[in-house]
């Protein structure tokens, strides 16, 4: 098993795959020997119950189900379904939630973990359910998916649609265990959305990151120029740099950060200065590599050291306060 996974996870894994073997071969299990009456019994109205069309999915990370707080979905086509989660310690979110154990011990197992009295009370509560209890109408909420969602967009949309769908069946079916059940993926919905905005704001700065490389090199490109001609040299290299022009645009000098505000968000742009001495110094050696030590050259370095750095990052804020005017 990968690492990363929690234990609960790995528990959760391996009552599946122990599920999935058990099922399909429910017969050779059942005449064991070693198999008690009522195991027996119970594995025989398990058979029945598959025979029938039930079937046990579990979700996959990062799927609607997992994040609405359902491991399990046992599900018929035309009878219903019922969410399973299954907890070592603790209860799940909601009453319309059916716990199962997964407790551990030194049963051996894939793991060695997994207590066989938990194997048992799956297929024991798999049973009741199924022969003595309602499942949640398919048509009027059907189950969410236990596919794993493409992109973390889908995976918000899929849990907001799921939770209307919860809130229009609880009205219906007169059901507030259902209510309850979309009142509880509100935490999960906010996780969501703030995930989903991080990656937005990193996909932001990416491409502020992008405009900032393009300043940068404009200014090397004129500052390269006019050191050529001996005239003076930069133009913004004469002047005092302004690091602060508003409450949208700055640079932190302590922190070497660019501070700009993009489509109502803050972002923050680090190692400007780094950046800025790192595409100087490539193009500096180019330039020795191609005019030797030319009095142009050094004159460039020697005043570029001085006052470049400021004088780049203070172009780049007069470019940056034009794209947010």
């Amino acid at each position: 098993m990968t690492n990363g996974k929690t234990k609960g996870m790995r528990l959760q894994i391996e009552l599946y795959r122990w599920y999935l073997d058990i099922a399909g071969n429910i017969s050779k299990a059942s005449a064991n020997r070693g198999v008690s009456e009522n195991l027996a019994r119970l594995l025989n109205h398990l058979r029945d119950l598959i025979a029938d069309g039930w079937q046990l999915q579990m979700s996959n990370e990062w799927s609607c189900a997992d994040q609405a707080g359902a491991d399990f979905i046992w599900s018929h086509p035309t009878h219903g379904w019922y969410a399973l989660d299954a907890k070592a310690v603790g209860l799940p979110r909601c009453a319309i939630i059916r716990h199962v154990s997964v407790g551990s011990s030194n049963d051996k197992g894939e793991f060695n973990q997994l207590r066989f009295e938990d194997k048992v009370g799956l297929v024991r509560l798999l049973v009741q359910l199924a022969r003595h209890e309602t499942p949640i109408d398919p048509v009027v909420c059907p189950a969410p998916s236990c596919a794993k969602a493409r992109t973390l967009v889908e995976l918000t949309n899929d849990l907001s649609a799921f939770q209307r769908v919860l809130v229009a069946a609880s009205h219906r079916l007169a059901d507030p265990r259902l209510e309850c059940w979309s009142i509880s993926l509100g935490k999960s919905l906010c996780y969501l959305r703030n995930q989903q905005a991080a990656a937005g704001d990193k996909s932001k700065v990416v491409e502020m990151q992008q405009v900032l490389v393009g300043h940068i090199a404009a200014f090397l490109d004129r500052f390269i120029e006019k050191s050529k001609s001996s005239t003076v040299v930069g133009g913004g290299a004469v002047r005092q740099a302004n690091f602060k022009r508003s409450t949208k645009l700055s640079y932190v000098a302590g922190e070497d950060i660019v501070k700009v505000l993009s489509e109502g968000r803050m972002l923050s742009i680090s190692g400007i200065a780094a950046g800025i001495r790192k595409m100087f110094e490539q193009r500096y050696s180019a330039l020795i590599g191609k005019h030797g030590a030319a009095q142009w050259l050094i004159t460039m370095k020697r005043i570029f050291d001085q006052r470049g750095i400021e004088s780049v990052i203070d172009y780049v804020l007069d470019r940056l306060e034009a794209r947010i005017a």
